[in-house]
């Protein structure tokens, strides 16, 4: 079996339209271009524009296209979709996973205090000459330079 074989399509499962796929809308349907793959591929009627762009709000395809097409119309729209995978416009869906517990927002590492700092205030460091940093530099002296401070 070829490595790129895939499933085929099942108008049972669920779909989606290819993130890397983009629509633009035409007076005849739309042109459909994946920027991965570099396929051009014209979808040749609006009601397949409306089912490839909605698959993704329904459980499968199916749905979506019982949601958009007339029932005379469904088997034919199913062999669409089937070329539209086979080319990479839409891709299988996986199912959602129940969701058992939302994440919250991103905790900060922190460091365990220290048992012998002092309560309070964390110490204040300073350089070896008793002025701050700012203030030697605005005097134009690079700390620990040497010599008299003024």
């Amino acid at each position: 079996m070829p490595g790129n074989a895939r499933a085929p399509f099942d108008p049972g499962r669920p779909y989606e339209k290819h993130p890397q796929v983009a629509i633009r809308p035409e007076s005849f349907g739309a042109l459909a271009y994946h920027y991965g793959n570099r396929r051009l591929v014209f979808l040749k009627a609006p009601a397949l524009v409306k089912v490839v762009e909605t698959l993704g709000d329904f459980p499968s395809a199916a749905a979506a296209v019982a949601a958009h097409v007339p029932d005379a119309q469904r088997a034919a729209y199913c062999q669409a979709l089937s070329g539209l995978l086979a080319s990479d416009v839409i891709r299988a869906r996986l199912p959602a996973l129940p969701v058992s517990r939302r994440p919250g927002p991103a905790r900060q590492h922190r460091p365990a205090p220290d048992p012998a700092a002092p309560p309070g205030r964390p110490p204040i460091y300073r350089h070896a000459d008793t002025r701050s940093h700012a203030q030697a530099h605005v005097r134009g002296r690079a700390p620990g330079a040497g010599g008299r401070g003024c």
